[in-house]
């Protein structure tokens, strides 16, 4: 069997017997793989796929999109970067309604937290930070006034220059006078 038509109904097709394209009343379907060697156009529609069915992209098929019936998934399995080359970006919740992360072309990286309050804002001098900021540690040189009670490692009690004023340093210093 190679053809069957039936009037005011399906066409199908076969191969070795066995039925691999039919024509039906919402399109056509195709048993197997289809290949396409120059491209596909989808115009005014959909490309649907259940669960766990995944786009494959590349040779080894290391760019992959998918949804698990929980969980949506970009997973890029291969050996380079995942690029997205864009103008700007911005990272929002599933509702469009608040913005995580908003990356602006020339400008700076700006983080949100609940709704659209801008925490951390990169810019040309350094980062903005918005609210409190915590850490276990810190580095470098601090400059600039403390407002609060602070702990701070300083050099020898004896330098009498402006590192942090420490008690010892105080008492010292009352002590020759």
């Amino acid at each position: 069997q190679i053809i069957t038509a039936f009037e005011n109904g399906a066409v199908n097709l076969f191969y070795d017997s066995s039925q691999k394209f039919e024509t039906t009343t919402f399109g056509s379907k195709v048993t197997g793989y289809l290949q396409v060697t120059s491209g596909v156009d989808v115009i005014g529609g959909n490309i649907d796929l259940v669960d766990n069915s995944k786009i494959r992209l590349g040779t080894s098929q290391d760019l992959q999109i998918y949804h698990d019936g929980s969980n949506s998934y970009i997973k890029d399995t291969g050996t380079g970067d995942l690029i997205l080359n864009v103008n700007n970006f911005r990272l929002k919740n599933a509702a469009d309604s608040e913005i995580y992360l908003f990356a602006q072309d020339g400008g700076g990286v700006n983080l949100y937290h609940t709704g659209n309050a801008i925490k951390l804002q990169t810019t040309s001098t350094g980062v903005t930070v918005t609210g409190a900021a915590s850490a276990t540690t810190f580095l470098g040189d601090l400059n600039g006034t403390i407002n609060t009670v602070t702990t701070a490692f300083t050099k020898p009690n004896a330098t009498n220059d402006t590192t942090v004023a420490t008690t010892a340093f105080v008492q010292n210093l009352i002590g020759t006078i």
